[in-house]
C-alpha cells in the first residue's frame, strides 16, 4: 500500500518543474491559464463541422464563376431592369444619384475571390449571433472609369455591382438554401454587403456569409485618395446645401472619411496577407486575437451594426502586427513572435491604453513624406491617426476623440486587472458583459 503511495505522489520530474515555469512566465498564473484555456475552447468553433459552410462557399465561387456580363446602362435602366426582374431597389448610399447622370454602370464577372478576415487565419470567435464568414469579390477594372473616385462614382457603381450579384443568389437560392438581404460594413452606407444566412442548418455552428466588393489595389492614384483631397465637388455640396456656386475650387473642404472608404476596398488583401504571415510567425496570434475579441464584445466596443467606435477586432489584430515589429517606448519591438496569448494581449492593451494617438500618431511603416500622404495631413483631418502599412489608409479614420477616451479607459481597467495579483480578475475581464451603455452614462442621445 505504501509503495502505491509513493507512486502516486512522486515529486515532479525536471520537466515538469520547467513546464511549471515557463506557465508562471507566460501567464499571469498556473489558474489564469487554465481559465484562458477553458476560454479559447469554449469560444473557438469545431472546424470538423463546418462542412456546410464549406459546401455552400464552393456553390458561391461556382455561381460567382459562371455568371453572365451585362451591356453597359443607363442608371435608369438598371434601377428598371433590378426593380423589375428581381424586385430590388439599388442600396445607392446618400446622396442618391441622379435620373441625369451621363456614365453607364457595367457589370462583369469578378476576377477573384478570396476567403478574408478571421475564418481562414482560424481566429474566429462564436457568439450568440454565431459568427461571419467574409467573400471578398473583386470587381474587375474595366468597369470603371478613371476618375470614378470622385462624386460618388465609384460608390454608385459598387452598389449596381453588388446589387447584380444579390440578384443572380436569388436566382440559384434552390442550391444555395440561404436567405439574401442587404447590409452596411460597419454601419457605412457607402459600402453596403450582402447577408447569406442558411435556412436550415443542422451542424449546430451558425454563420453568415458576408459578400464584400472589392478593387484592385492600383485602381485608382493612391495620391488622389490623400486624406487632405477633396473629392466631392460642386453639384454635391450644392445639393446639400453646403456651398454657394460662387466658392471657388480650392475652398472645397477635404473628404477624408469619403477617401479612406474608397481605400479600405484597395487594401483590403494586402491586409489579409500581413495577417496570414504574421499568423505563421507567431504561434499564439491567433489565440491572442481570440481573447481580444471576447474583450471587445463584452463592453460592446466591436459592433458590425454601427461601428460607433471605429475599432474592432480587424483593428487590433493590425496593432498587434504592428507591435511585433514596432511600438516599444526605448525603440524596438513591443511584442514577441514568442509571447503566450496572454502576454500578446496585455502588451496591446498596455499600449491602447497608455499610448496617446493624438500627440504620436501611430504608422505601421515609417512614412515616405510626400505633399499627398504626410504626417501633417494625416493629423489634420483626423481624430486619431493610426496608419496601415501601405502607409495610404488610416485604420481609425471612423474614431473620435470620445470614443478613444472610452475605449482607453476600458482598457485602463484591464491594465489594472491584469496587474492585479490578489484576486483573480478573469470573469471581469472576460466573462461579464458590460455592454449596456444605459449603464455607462446618466443621458444618451443617439441619431
Amino acid at each position: 500500500m505504501a509503495e502505491n503511495l509513493s507512486s502516486i505522489h512522486k515529486p515532479p520530474t525536471n520537466e515538469e518543474i520547467q513546464g511549471l515555469k515557463e506557465t508562471a512566465d507566460l501567464y499571469k498564473s498556473n489558474l489564469f491559464k487554465l481559465q484562458i484555456d477553458e476560454l479559447l475552447s469554449e469560444v473557438s468553433i469545431d472546424f470538423s463541422k463546418t462542412t456546410s459552410l464549406e459546401n455552400i462557399l464552393h456553390k458561391l465561387k461556382e455561381i460567382f464563376e459562371n455568371i453572365n456580363d451585362i451591356p453597359d446602362l443607363s442608371i435608369a435602366e438598371v434601377k428598371s431592369m433590378l426593380l423589375k426582374k428581381h424586385g430590388i431597389t439599388i442600396p445607392f448610399p446618400d446622396p442618391q444619384p441622379s435620373d441625369n447622370v451621363k456614365y453607364k454602370f457595367g457589370f462583369k464577372k469578378p476576377t477573384a475571390f478570396y476567403l478574408v478576415g478571421s475564418y481562414p487565419l482560424k481566429s474566429i470567435v462564436r457568439s450568440r449571433n454565431g459568427f461571419n464568414v467574409d467573400v471578398v469579390v473583386i470587381m474587375p477594372k474595366s468597369i470603371f472609369q478613371e476618375k470614378d473616385y470622385m462624386n460618388y462614382r465609384y460608390f454608385y457603381k459598387r452598389a449596381y455591382y453588388l446589387a447584380v450579384l444579390s440578384a443572380t443568389l436569388q436566382d440559384n437560392n434552390l442550391a444555395l438554401n440561404v436567405s439574401v438581404e442587404f447590409g452596411a460594413l460597419f454601419g457605412d452606407r457607402r459600402r453596403p454587403i450582402i447577408l447569406l444566412k442558411p435556412l436550415e442548418n443542422n451542424s449546430g455552428v451558425d454563420f453568415v456569409i458576408r459578400i464584400l466588393p472589392c478593387i484592385p489595389m492600383d485602381i485608382f492614384p493612391p495620391q488622389r485618395l490623400s486624406p487632405s483631397r477633396n473629392n466631392i465637388r460642386p453639384q454635391h455640396f450644392q445639393d446639400l446645401g453646403q456651398i454657394s456656386q460662387q466658392q471657388s475650387m480650392d475652398s472645397f473642404p477635404p473628404t477624408p472619411q469619403y477617401n479612406s472608404a474608397i481605400l479600405k476596398d484597395m487594401y483590403c488583401i494586402s491586409h489579409l496577407n500581413l495577417l496570414y504571415k504574421n499568423s505563421k510567425d507567431c504561434p499564439a496570434f491567433n489565440n491572442a486575437c481570440k481573447l481580444a475579441k471576447v474583450w471587445l464584445h463584452q463592453r460592446g466596443i466591436s459592433s458590425d451594426e454601427d461601428g460607433w467606435s471605429g475599432f474592432n477586432g480587424f483593428v487590433w489584430m493590425m496593432l498587434m502586427c504592428y507591435l511585433l515589429h514596432d511600438g516599444d517606448v526605448n525603440g524596438g519591438k513591443k511584442l514577441a513572435n514568442g509571447y503566450s496569448s496572454y502576454q500578446l494581449v496585455k502588451g496591446t492593451m498596455d499600449f491602447l491604453a497608455n499610448h496617446d494617438f493624438i500627440q504620436n500618431p501611430v504608422f505601421m511603416n515609417e512614412l515616405e513624406e510626400s505633399e499627398e500622404f504626410s504626417k501633417k495631413s494625416f493629423t489634420e483631418n483626423f481624430d486619431v491617426v493610426f496608419v496601415d502599412n501601405s502607409g495610404k489608409l488610416n485604420l481609425l479614420s471612423g474614431m473620435t476623440k470620445i470614443a478613444l477616451e472610452q475605449i482607453q479607459h476600458e482598457a485602463r481597467i484591464a491594465m489594472e486587472y491584469f496587474n492585479e495579483n490578489e484576486a483573480d480578475r478573469f470573469e471581469a475581464l472576460f466573462l461579464k458583459q458590460v455592454n449596456d451603455i444605459k449603464l455607462r452614462y446618466d443621458n444618451v442621445a443617439k441619431q
